[in-house]
């Protein structure tokens, strides 16, 4: 019996091109042309997936810089920075001295007042050393000379008074005597009684009456003088009271004490200008650049020490114009500081125009200069100008 078997199907055979080879039978490297080809293809890729993701990074995330409210000390006058106190990143408080100027005439000026000062001093003191032995003379003639019109004065009015007397009792007489003659009337016996007296009545009446007038004119001699004397009495009181300056006028006290009051303002308004040589810090803050070193001359008002108010810090971004709708006011955005420091924000100021003392290249995008302040944790310690990553939450 005859047994046949089934025939074994067979692979169809795929024709491969011919693949070059080595002696040991090794396939050959690749053309250079292919591999240059390949590497060229590769690295477009490459180039194109890294743009297209900075692309996108960038269309997210901003770069601004942190800024800080800026005071500035300025020379008050022109002068020359003999020494600067505090250096760069240094905390000062009010009152801090920053900066010591120097002004060459300005110390020459003090020196000259200060050299004056003695002098007039001395010249001073010796005006008002002459002015009291004068005065001291003049009040002691002026003191005998007043007792002497004083004493004068007691006698006049001594004479006054009793010819004044003299004067009443002449009178009295007068009256006595008109009593006399008028008395009696048609009375014989009364009259022939009275009869020696009345033919002398006309005798003694005139004596009488020229020593009443007498009598009277001496106490008005005597008034008179007592008058003046009274008078003189008020000018030697009065030119007392007045002396003391007309003697002082006389040695040149009041010139001197002008003249040295004079030097003594000057050399005080020196004195000011000196100090304000010394300038100190207004606030608290952080020193910054020294804008002028030892040995710089200054003008008034220049610049010289730069300080930072930490407390006021925002961060200045710069925002293409095209994408500004991203960044209205109080919108949160989160920071990231050198050191990979993570920390918060938020958008305060939006100015409603682009950078107007910046010429935009043709083709580029015009920034408008978006600020930014702190929320949330304190920002960290970085150099103010320091770059910072934005990026809207």
């Amino acid at each position: 019996m005859t047994t046949s078997s089934a025939p074994t199907p067979v692979a169809p055979r795929i024709d491969h091109p011919p693949v070059a080879t080595t002696i040991d039978g090794l396939p050959l490297p690749a053309p250079p042309h292919r591999t240059l080809l390949l590497l060229m293809l590769t690295l477009m890729a490459g180039l194109a997936v890294t743009n297209w993701l900075d692309h996108r990074s960038a269309s997210r995330t901003l770069v601004g810089y942190l800024r800080a409210s800026r005071n500035v000390i300025t020379a008050p006058v022109d002068a020359v920075v003999r020494e600067v106190r505090e250096q760069p990143g240094a905390v000062v408080t009010p009152g801090t001295v920053m900066v010591l100027l120097f002004n060459d005439e300005l110390e020459r000026q003090v020196a000259d007042r200060r050299s004056v000062l003695p002098t007039l001093e001395a010249s001073l003191s010796q005006s008002q050393a002459q002015a009291d032995v004068e005065l001291s003379l003049k009040l002691r003639d002026l003191d005998r000379e007043e007792f002497e019109v004083r004493t004068l004065a007691a006698n006049h009015l001594e004479k006054q008074y009793y010819n004044e007397f003299l004067q009443t009792a002449w009178e009295e007489m007068l009256e006595l005597s008109d009593g006399v003659a008028s008395n009696g009337g048609q009375d014989v016996i009364y009259r022939l009684g009275a009869l020696p007296q009345l033919m002398t009545s006309d005798d003694v009446r005139m004596k009488t009456v020229m020593r009443r007038q007498a009598a009277r004119n001496a106490a008005s001699v005597s008034a008179a003088q007592a008058k003046l004397c009274r008078e003189r009495t008020a000018k030697i009181v009065a030119l007392r009271s007045s002396l003391p300056e007309k003697i002082r006028r006389a040695n040149g006290v009041d010139v001197a004490t002008h003249q040295l009051a004079h030097a003594r303002a000057v050399l005080e308004a020196l004195e000011d200008r000196r100090k304000r040589l010394t300038l100190t810090a207004g606030a608290h803050g952080t020193v910054g650049l020294h804008l002028k070193q030892p040995g710089d001359r200054v003008v008034n008002g220049e610049e010289i020490v730069e300080l930072y108010d930490r407390e006021r810090q925002h961060i200045d971004l710069p925002v293409p114009s095209r994408v500004i709708d991203r960044y209205p006011v109080g919108t949160l955005v989160r920071l990231r500081f050198s050191g990979s420091i993570r920390c918060r924000g938020r958008v305060s100021i939006v100015p409603p125009h682009t950078e107007q003392d910046v010429e935009t290249p043709t083709g580029d995008d015009p920034l408008v200069r978006v600020t930014i302040e702190p929320i949330g944790r304190l920002w960290p310690d970085v150099p103010i100008g320091s770059s910072v990553e934005v990026e809207v939450e």
